[in-house]
């Protein structure tokens, strides 16, 4: 465990669930995500967990962007892989021109 808050998890436009960091590693975070029974929530959950991993690795635009939001901070993150069980690997985005790229390039 790490001592992070746990964050809610936006896309776009829309709280899904939410994600308690268990592991962090420079910009890489992973952890537990719960999502909500919603139909965005089912819809990031199909695409985040159906990412080819080669293909994005080569190609962020091939990612998911979202945002973990918590009372003292927020992220911008890519999907990196959603399992079955919930874990959550994500890659976190922090410079600001790399934010904007993000913003406009990845959905």
């Amino acid at each position: 465990m790490t001592n992070q808050p746990p964050y809610e998890i936006e896309w776009r436009g829309h709280v899904v669930g939410s994600f308690e960091v268990t592991k962090v590693d420079m910009w890489y975070m992973s952890g537990q995500a719960q999502l909500l029974s919603t139909l965005e929530a089912r819809a990031f959950s199909e695409l985040a967990s159906g990412l080819d991993l080669k293909l994005a690795h080569d190609d962020p635009t091939e990612k998911t962007r979202f945002f973990l939001r918590s009372d003292d901070s927020s992220v911008d993150a890519l999907v990196l892989s959603l399992s079955d069980d919930g874990r959550l690997d994500l890659r976190g985005v922090y410079n600001r021109e790399a934010v904007e790229w993000l913003r406009q390039h990845v959905r």
